[in-house]
């Protein structure tokens, strides 16, 4: 299952899973089945310890299994502090009437030694380019826009900061298939405003020492996969620029510059 995740919850105590049930009363009878103990969302530095905070098995509820990912969606034996990433740790059972359920936690490991940051960017329509047919986004933007579409060859890219070095990004593809391609307007015009994002490649990135900038994991709601990679991704602190390569299918290539608003 992918384990993808874009919104952050903390300062949980703890967390109680818990199902209903009819009864032949018609009185609703609450059945437990395991207790989950301290934060969902944990954030640690690098080489710090992570003890879990663990959980507790209820009556009728099923022995609880743990299983941990990492951020490709591989199981992994133990989360490991030893560099940036992120881990999603699954808590499952199914209880004595064979009902299943499940609760996770993520596990952020953050560089603090990086002061630099990122935020909100413009995105260079001159400058970035659609490698399949070597054209910018601001050519591929007037193609689109003379079809009827309407475009956008500037769009804003934000990197949200999760924790020390990890970022959020709203659009790893600078925009290309919701703004320069202008399919965001086009299906919120259709199917309303929630398929605004629907294009949007969302993902997660470190900055790093040497401001290079690194993929953790990435996905597309349209088609439910992510990027291939990025490359040669750099962050320049004095022109506020970032600029790098993405690859996404096995075929479908880019280059996106965009400078810091």
């Amino acid at each position: 299952m992918k384990k993808y995740i874009f919104t952050f919850l903390s300062g949980l105590l703890a967390v109680f899973a818990v199902s209903c049930q009819k009864t032949s009363e018609g009185v609703t009878q609450v059945i437990s089945y395991f207790q989950m103990y301290g934060a969902s969302t944990i954030y640690l530095g690098v080489g710090d310890e992570y003890v879990d905070p663990g959980y507790q098995e209820l009556e009728g509820g099923g022995k609880v299994t743990t299983t941990i990912y990492d951020m490709n969606d591989e199981i992994v034996p133990a989360v490991s502090t030893a560099v940036p990433g992120f881990y999603t740790i699954t808590y499952s059972t199914v209880n004595d009437q064979g009902v299943y359920f499940e609760k996770s936690r993520v596990v952020y490991i953050y560089d603090a030694s990086v002061t630099e940051t990122l935020g909100s960017f413009k995105v260079d329509g001159g400058a970035s380019i659609y490698l399949n047919n070597g054209k910018t986004y601001s050519e591929n933007a007037a193609s689109y826009a003379a079809q009827g579409r309407t475009t956008d060859d500037g769009p804003t890219i934000t990197f949200k900061q999760v924790a020390g070095n990890i970022y959020s990004c709203s659009d790893l593809l600078g925009g290309w298939y919701t703004s320069i391609q202008g399919r965001g307007p086009l299906y919120v015009a259709n199917y309303g405003s929630s398929y605004a994002d629907y294009f949007d490649m969302k993902g997660f990135v470190t900055l790093n020492a040497d401001m290079t900038v690194s993929l953790m994991s990435s996905t597309i709601r349209c088609w439910g996969d992510g990027l291939d990679f990025i490359k040669d991704a750099v962050y320049d602190p004095a022109t506020k620029r970032l600029t790098y390569d993405w690859s996404y299918a096995g075929s479908v290539l880019g280059h996106v510059e965009m400078v810091a608003n």
